[in-house]
């Protein structure tokens, strides 16, 4: 098969972000590698998203509609790998974009390297650039550990490699696997740790055509002590995984579940809110603890 053989689903959860979602869908209908099934999933926008998805639903016959209650990104997302069709599958948030021949280089070096997933960098687009990804002028093929090493590596600018975004999945992988819809933090993270933990080997591409626009009003930016206190439980399972894997992705994954504690525990001082104090308590505990490892590590 030729690269233009191959179908690339990509799935879009929106929500109320009628300001970028032009600008994102736009970005997708005019890539280069145009065999894409575009799939918009309108997650009880009250903004006009939902006319927006619908416009282009009838603009571009590539473009999929659907539309459901306000039930969160999760659910929305899962709606989307139910439906998807095709050989590979993709995730783009509604308020990010990507440049015109990003999934034309990360289906290549897919193919090329015979892998089921791939993995990028990305730009982080806010009042500055920056460029978040592995040390690395070449594409790296490597082994489900040898990748999952790679992400978790304290002297790399690892940030944010776990998320479901700026990666290529084969679809098959995902035939026993959803997002948690109970968990709304790290709930990305663990299915991309989920699906990397199944692949025989994968590849990073170093380059950085995802963008992702950094604004205050996102989810990731504000605070629900609720939804802080679910993603313990994602970066919790895979520490726990991870501990019978290796002892270094043991050490590294546990790692990113201290400073998640760290961050619940901000917020939770924030929020101001005396409900928690127990739990915050007990996190502390485990914080300080720890507190020698926390310090001398590059990513805290």
């Amino acid at each position: 098969m030729k690269a233009s053989d191959y179908r690339i689903s990509i799935i879009i959860p929106v929500y109320n972000t009628k300001a970028y979602l032009n600008d994102c869908i736009r970005s997708l209908t005019q890539q280069s590698h145009e065999n894409i099934e575009i799939i918009l999933v309108n997650d009880g926008s009250t903004d006009g998203s939902d006319r927006i998805c619908d416009d282009w639903g009838k603009r571009d016959q590539r473009i999929i509609v659907r539309h459901s209650n306000n039930e969160g990104v999760s659910h929305a997302r899962n709606i989307g790998i139910d439906i998807a069709s095709g050989d590979y599958i993709s995730f783009v948030d509604s308020d990010d974009w990507v440049d015109v021949g990003y999934y034309e280089q990360l289906l290549l070096a897919v193919i090329g390297y015979s892998v089921e997933a791939g993995i990028t960098g990305y730009i982080e687009d806010g009042d500055k650039k920056n460029c978040v990804g592995k040390k690395s002028e070449k594409t790296i093929r490597g082994n489900s550990v040898e990748i999952l090493t790679a992400m978790i590596d304290q002297n790399e600018n690892r940030t944010g490699f776990f998320s479901i975004c700026a990666k290529l999945w084969k679809r098959e992988l995902f035939t026993d696997i959803r997002l948690r819809e109970d968990i709304h933090v790290g709930e990305d993270s663990l299915l991309s740790w989920q699906l990397m933990r199944k692949v025989d080997a994968a590849v990073y591409v170093p380059i950085y055509g995802y963008h992702y626009r950094q604004r205050n009003g996102s989810t990731s930016h504000s605070i629900n002590v609720d939804k802080a206190l679910s993603g313990v439980v994602a970066f919790r399972a895979i520490y726990e995984d991870a501990s019978m894997v290796s002892t270094s992705l043991g050490r590294g994954t546990y790692m990113i579940y201290l400073n998640h504690l760290i961050n619940v525990c901000k917020q939770i001082l924030q929020s101001g809110d005396k409900r928690y104090e127990g739990v915050l308590q007990i996190m502390v505990s485990e914080i300080r603890e720890n507190l020698g490892r926390i310090l001398s590590s590059h990513n805290s």
